[in-house]
């Protein structure tokens, strides 16, 4: 007898965790209709239902940049507290993707400790190819693209003042600066001239830096 409530536990354990996957899934397809994107792996019965899934989605989504239907994911995912560690990667790379370098760099080096090795090696490989891209100045011109696609100029100052104050200038600075200068906001009449123009740039970015600080020092 003891077998066989052993056995009739497990079956209704394991009905209970594909009712919870199934409902999961239910959601998710909702998200993505919702949102307008045609899913790849959910409901296509390719990989497992539920979370194995969604998984797999998010890695097709982050190829198109589709970042909020990313975010939305998770989240079902998390309020049906059914989860895999690897979405904590996913997240990182969304951060990163929304100018949040900071949060996703703590992210991965708090993934280097993390007991799986997979997502040791993730992580390690994440850290490496954003510092590479730092150097490089590659990540620079991202973020500043990015600023400027959503209108954040401040961001897109602070970004290129902490550029310009850095001991080891970038290989690539004195192009992103003459870049965004061209999309800088400056006077009808100002000379179309391409180096007078990102000089004059320059300077609007130290004289916004100037006030900054003497507004601090009257505080």
């Amino acid at each position: 007898m003891a077998l066989w409530s052993k056995i009739d536990a497990m079956e209704a354990s394991a009905s209970a965790a594909d009712d919870a996957a199934l409902a999961l899934q239910s959601e998710a397809l909702s998200i993505c209709e919702q949102a307008g994107w045609t899913p790849r792996c959910i409901g296509k019965q390719t990989h497992g239902i539920g979370v194995p899934e969604i998984y797999e989605e998010l890695r097709c989504l982050q190829k198109v940049l589709a970042v909020h239907v990313s975010q939305a994911l998770i989240e079902c995912c998390r309020s049906h507290d059914l989860w895999t560690p690897l979405f904590e990667d996913v997240e990182a790379r969304i951060w990163l993707f929304l100018g949040d370098r900071t949060r996703a760099e703590d992210r991965w080096r708090s993934l280097l400790h993390h007991s799986s090795p997979t997502l040791r090696d993730i992580a390690r490989k994440a850290l490496a190819a954003l510092q590479s891209k730092v150097k490089s100045g590659e990540m620079l011109a991202t973020e500043v693209e990015q600023s400027i696609d959503r209108g954040q100029w401040q961001r897109v100052e602070e970004l290129l003042l902490d550029a310009l104050l850095a001991e080891q200038p970038l290989p690539n600075l004195d192009r992103i600066l003459e870049s965004t200068a061209m999309r800088w906001n400056m006077p009808d009449h100002f000379p179309w001239d391409r180096g007078i123009y990102n000089h004059q740039f320059i300077l609007d970015l130290w004289e916004h830096q100037l006030t900054a600080w003497e507004a601090a020092d009257a505080r």
